[in-house]
This record gives C-alpha cells, sequence and structure tokens, in this order.
C-alpha cells in the first residue's frame, strides 16, 4: 500500500498523510472483521488524521457535501432496512465522505455497495444461510475509500467518456 500511495504522490508529508488514513481504515475494517464494532477511538484517529487533507486542499464545501452524501444515504438506508447497517458504519462512512469531498465519496460508495453486495452474497450462498446475515461493512467502505483515493479521478474520467 505504501509503494502505491508514494508511487502515485510522491514522498511528501500528504502521500504519508493519505497513507496514516488508509492504514486506520484498515486497522477498523479488521477490528470489524473480528468483532462486528467500530471503535470510536480509531474513528477519531481518522478525523483528526483528515485535517491535513482538507485545509491542504482548501476544499471544505465540498468535503462537506461529500460527508453529507455518505451520511444522509446510510441514514436512509437504516430507516428503511433497520439493522442493515451499524452505527459505526454510518459513521465511518461520514468521515470517508469528509476526507473524499463529492465526487470521490460517489466512486467510494459504489465500490463499498457493489463490493459488498457481490462478496456478501457470495458468502450467504457459500455458508447456505439468507441473505440477512450480518456481515463487517467497514472493509467495504476501506475498499471504496482506496480505490478513490488511488484511482477515483481516472474512473471518475472514464464514466464521462462513457456518459458524454
Amino acid at each position: 500500500m505504501a509503494v502505491t500511495i508514494f508511487n502515485k504522490y510522491g514522498l511528501n508529508l500528504y502521500a504519508l498523510n493519505i497513507f496514516l488514513l488508509i492504514s486506520t481504515a484498515l486497522i477498523i475494517s479488521i477490528i470489524d472483521l473480528k468483532t462486528l464494532l467500530i471503535s470510536n477511538f480509531f474513528l477519531i484517529i481518522f478525523l483528526l488524521l483528515s485535517i491535513y487533507p482538507i485545509i491542504l486542499n482548501n476544499s471544505l464545501k465540498d468535503n462537506f457535501y461529500g460527508s453529507l452524501l455518505m451520511f444522509l444515504f446510510f441514514l436512509i438506508i437504516l430507516f428503511i432496512f433497520p439493522g442493515s447497517f451499524g452505527g459505526g458504519d454510518l459513521k465511518l462512512a461520514t468521515l470517508i465522505g469528509l476526507v473524499l469531498g463529492l465526487k470521490l465519496s460517489l466512486v467510494a460508495l459504489e465500490t463499498s455497495l457493489i463490493s459488498g453486495a457481490l462478496l456478501g452474497t457470495i458468502y450467504a450462498f457459500w455458508k447456505k444461510k439468507s441473505l440477512r446475515i450480518k456481515i463487517a461493512f467497514a472493509p467495504f467502505l476501506t475498499l471504496g475509500l482506496i480505490v478513490a483515493w488511488l484511482y477515483g479521478q481516472d474512473l471518475i474520467l472514464i464514466y464521462y467518456k462513457v456518459v458524454f
């Protein structure tokens, strides 16, 4: 992960910050896989690490909209399908939206939902259980974060070329 980040962004403080953010998200994911809980302690670390990229990119409004998108999407899903996600997933998604901004949040959201649905369905069939099984969603949010940060702009450009 470090090599990929440093190849894309160079060897600087911004790249180090991205590496630490993604590492924190990976820690959150591993804990969620083992316990189905997301620690507020690591969410606070994630939030504190998010301050530098937001200030550096001077994009507070865009970051707010990304955070709002993620928060509202998961909140609406929680109201429609109670118990589908946990409160920790809602908080993590909101923080991911905050650090990515609106456009990249859309990439992260789509990546996490598609990968979560595919792997969740495969897992349910493999375990011969119903599709209402509980699985950790933080790993899929983290995958969305990684894809959006490393390849989000490229994916958005491909989308624009295909659609327009």
